[in-house]
């Protein structure tokens, strides 16, 4: 199975957002991140 985890952000009004997530494969083991992307995030000014 594959199971992908996006929490999106979005201003009230709809006009702004940031969307992040990460994808997963899971079996019967230890589920696995193969997107390979890091899990902090990165502020950008």
């Amino acid at each position: 199975m594959v199971l992908v985890i996006e929490p999106n952000a979005v201003t009230a009004d709809g006009m702004f957002g940031i969307f992040f997530g990460h994808t997963f494969i899971i079996t019967d083991g230890e589920p696995e991140c193969v997107d390979g992307y890091p899990w902090e995030l990165t502020v950008v000014h």
